[in-house]
């Protein structure tokens, strides 16, 4: 018996819905930025982790000025800032003072490097499927 179709697999929608996810996160983090951040009464170094300039950053800081616990914070970026439909694919950047760094990602990279693991996934499901023959589950009266 061979495979069900592709279009019948849980995990070839969630893959889609996914990519469907990471597009609609990269045209939003365009025009606005989202973050989400957390600080330690007992620490000075706050993490943060968010979404702006097209791209996934995640950050920490020695901040001494960072609000307590955690915070979400979301604002329109100003278009003065230029345009971030195509940053640099990865990059960690430091503050001036080397006080905060940051590590993004950018989602165009994101978009393109789901798919090889995803369609790697469906094949060696296919390939496991076909070779060990995929049997309906019994029905018992």
């Amino acid at each position: 018996m061979s495979p069900r179709p592709l279009h019948r697999w849980k995990s070839f929608w969630l893959g889609l819905l996914v990519l469907a996810f990471l597009g609609w996160a990269w045209v939003r983090s365009t025009h606005h930025m989202d973050y989400v951040s957390y600080k330690t009464s007992t620490s000075s170094i706050t993490w943060a982790a968010g979404t702006g300039f097209g791209a996934v950053l995640l950050g920490w800081s020695d901040d001494p000025f960072a609000p307590d616990g955690l915070s979400f914070s979301s604002y329109r970026s100003n278009p003065a800032w230029g345009s971030t439909w195509f940053p640099e694919a990865i990059l960690l950047d430091g503050g001036a003072d080397e006080s905060w760094q940051n590590f993004s990602i950018a989602y165009w990279f994101l978009i393109l490097l789901f798919p090889f693991p995803w369609a790697g996934f469906l094949l060696w499901r296919i390939r496991r499927m076909r070779r060990v023959g995929e049997m309906p589950p019994s029905v018992e009266d």
